[in-house]
């Protein structure tokens, strides 16, 4: 019997217990293949399906787990048809054995074909059990083949999550959590996945790790934005074919029939203002600064989706202030994120969003004249939480006036000219008022005649922004972000200076300053969705054009402030969790000379020589080296002397010597893509990384600018983690993990 005459699984079999060498079994399959006259697709298929049959033991040998590898080097069959095969297999079996999972994550991490960021995963894919049945059974008109089934790939991840999950009694290896991460960072949202999986993921997401978490909502996003759009594909089915469904789209908001089945109103408010919250990382806003102000459209949603879950206008308002003031009550404790967030949802974009409505309200679902009575029932309903959150946002102020964390200026905090902090309802009514949605009258008594904030501005908050000291930074952002108006006002001189560059410079300080508060920074999306703010940073401080290149006479200040601008970048990415630009991108690669081409391989050298011999950085260096271009190369340079330290070619002295450079505001800004990428370096070397370990302690403990900790605070977590089995290391190689 020929090779070409065994079914594949028995063909690996025998390789196997004859013990045949890895590059002899391609050979053989090669072989195989050639001889069966199937197309390459299908050839795949088989080899994956017979080489998993075989690997799935509690402890995969050693030369299988060879077979597999040369396989996916050979082009035999890549990773990505490897893991949909996988991934079935795992929701037919039970309690995968954990070595299995892990050996096979390595083989697979190794050689990721099909599996690079330019590869994504659709949210469904086909069961390739009809494309692995031996084409050695011909199909004939009798007897046809089964037809591929889809299935969403976000169901079929579920064994891996729940593996991943804290619930777990114990931590996956970091082959299986680093594979699972991959998938996730490349799995499509769209088409979204059921409601039933989509609850179960949901159920995961707090007992799951950030990093694996945080792609994963994005995989749920699918699900909230569905609910806007998908039924603009059910009006053009015939209507004797489909559901009886609402329509959601701008032209038709007519309420449902009354024997239509509604969510509860309340429940579906909270979901609506969570994907509100959420989808400010995809949404973009090309209308932003257009007078008068338009809301971005994941918050016009809103007002659409309206009809669909209360039919009365008057109801969905009173229901909707309710459920903004709720969502703020609950999470103001503290300057976090998220409450700053809610606080302006609440304070700037409901009102224009329901001025918009006004303005644009379908003939069958007008605005209602119920908005005094909607405000009035809210604040009676929430008075408890709001009179203690207002009680909250002045304490945050009045304290900061007898104290001071900055002890080179002992002064007590000044409020800026024009600007008070109110309570809630105050702030509220006021920007209700500007919009001219009340009368003054309604107004004076909702607040009982309450005193309302002056109608001018006060002073420049960026200008005062920039000139604070240090330690009255946190007080200042509290009154920004609290003060009627001043969210407004800030957001506005900021993005409006950030366009004008390079015409006119950002003031000095301003950026860097921004970049070290999370709260100034979710004060720049006061009305501008995280998106299109981190579009307007990188179009204006990063993309440096032809023009900008000149560094006039003072090139040591134009890396200066280039680095204020890349960090402002890195610490917006990271809060909000946005894809990285292709500049911070690139910094995260170790580009060696031979990727280089010869100017760009000119200036590596230059930069090496400069700070890891006896040249230091001068004015002709800097020239020669556009900042931007700087940050892609700073990784391969700190690649280059760890080689070199490690064959012997520099000494451990002089390593630290050069790596001390870093440590100045000249190029620490770099540090957010070069310690990323040490940290990367760290997890793929495992034991060998002793060095890159000495480099990463070296760089942390000098002047390690604080939002970039922010950045890449959980890259750091996870190689000191216990479970990253890196222990050994990490001590023989004397890393502070407590420093």
């Amino acid at each position: 019997m020929t090779v070409s005459d065994l079914p594949l699984p028995e063909l690996v079999g025998r390789a196997y217990a004859r013990a045949v060498p890895a590059r002899k079994f391609v050979k053989l399959v090669q072989s195989w293949h050639k001889n069966r006259h199937i197309s390459a697709n299908l050839a795949a298929h088989e080899i994956a399906d017979a080489l998993l049959h075989e690997l799935a033991t509690v402890d995969p040998p050693a030369l299988l787990l060879a077979y597999l590898s040369q396989a996916i080097a050979s082009t035999l069959l890549d990773s990505r048809t490897f893991v949909i095969h996988l991934l079935f297999f795992l929701v037919e079996r039970d309690s995968p054995s954990i070595t299995f999972l892990a050996s096979i994550s390595s083989v697979v991490l190794a050689n990721p074909t099909g599996l690079e960021p330019s590869d994504p995963l659709p949210s469904t894919v086909d069961n390739p059990s009809t494309a692995s049945i031996s084409v050695s059974a011909p199909v004939t008109s009798a007897s046809p083949g089964p037809a591929l089934v889809p299935s969403s790939t976000l169901a079929l991840l579920l064994p891996l999550l729940h593996l991943c999950s804290f619930t777990n009694p114990s931590p996956p290896p970091t082959p299986i959590l680093d594979l699972t991460i991959r998938l996730l960072s490349l799995l499509e949202p769209y088409p979204a996945p059921s409601l039933n999986v989509g609850l179960e993921v949901g159920g995961l997401l707090q007992s799951l790790p950030e990093k694996l978490a945080a792609p994963l909502r994005h995989c749920l996003s699918g699900l909230m934005a569905d609910i806007a759009f998908s039924q603009d594909t059910i009006r053009t089915q015939p209507s004797s074919s489909r559901p009886d469904l609402p329509n959601l789209t701008a032209r038709d908001s007519s309420p449902p029939s009354s024997g239509s089945t509604l969510m509860p109103l309340p429940q579906s408010l909270t979901f609506l203002l969570t994907y509100v919250h959420l989808s400010t990382r995809w949404t973009r806003h090309p209308a932003y600064g257009v007078e008068p102000s338009q809301p971005p459209a994941n918050h016009i949603h809103l007002i659409r989706l309206g009809p669909h879950v209360a039919p009365d206008p008057s109801t969905f308002l009173s229901q909707l202030i309710q459920a903004a003031v709720k969502q703020w009550a609950e999470s103001y404790d503290g300057d976090s994120c998220d409450g700053v967030s809610s606080w302006l949802f609440l304070t700037e974009a409901l009102p224009v969003l329901l001025s918009w409505w006004k303005e644009n309200a379908d003939p069958h679902w007008l605005f209602p004249d119920t908005l005094s009575q909607a405000l009035s029932a809210a604040f009676e309903t929430s008075s408890v939480r709001i009179a203690e959150g207002s009680a909250w946002i002045s304490a945050g102020c009045d304290s900061s006036a007898a104290h001071t964390d900055d002890e080179d200026d002992p002064s007590a905090f000044i409020p800026p000219d024009g600007w008070s902090l109110y309570s809630m309802a105050v702030t509220i009514i006021h920007r209700f008022l500007q919009l001219r949605l009340l009368e003054q009258d309604d107004g004076k008594t909702i607040l009982s005649n309450a005193s309302l904030p002056p109608a001018t501005s006060g002073e420049s908050l960026m200008f005062r922004l920039a000139s604070v000291p240090r330690g009255h930074l946190d007080h200042l952002a509290h009154l920004i972000a609290f003060a009627p108006g001043a969210a407004r006002s800030f957001n506005a001189e900021v993005i409006d200076c950030i366009r004008s560059y390079p015409s006119t410079s950002p003031l000095d300080g301003l950026l860097s300053k921004i970049a070290s508060n999370p709260t100034l920074i979710t004060l720049l999306t006061t009305i501008l969705p995280a998106a299109e703010l981190l579009e307007i940073l990188n179009t204006q401080l990063l993309e440096l054009t032809e023009e900008r290149l000149d560094m006039l006479d003072d090139p040591q200040g134009s890396f200066v402030k280039f680095g204020d601008g890349v960090i402002l970048v890195e610490a917006v990415v990271a809060q909000y969790r946005l894809p990285l630009p292709n500049m911070l991108q690139d910094s995260r690669r170790a580009l060696t000379p031979a990727d280089l081409d010869p100017p760009r391989k000119l200036n590596l050298n230059g930069w090496i020589k400069a700070l890891f011999g006896s040249d230091g950085i001068d004015d002709e260096t800097l020239r020669a080296t556009p900042p931007n271009e700087f940050s892609r190369l700073a990784s391969g340079l700190i690649q280059q002397a760890i080689s070199a330290t490690a064959a012997g070619i520099i000494d451990l002295d002089t390593l630290h010597n050069g790596l001390s450079y870093f440590s100045h505001s000249l190029l620490s800004w770099s540090l957010g893509g070069v310690v990323a990428w040490l940290c990367y370096e760290v997890e793929r070397n495992g034991s060998l990384s002793a060095l890159h370990l000495d480099v990463l302690q070296t760089l942390l403990l000098g002047s390690f600018p604080a939002p970039l900790l922010r950045v890449t605070g959980s890259a750091i977590d996870a190689i000191i983690d216990s479970s990253s089995g890196l222990g050994p290391v990490i001590q023989s190689s004397r890393f502070d993990v407590a420093g």
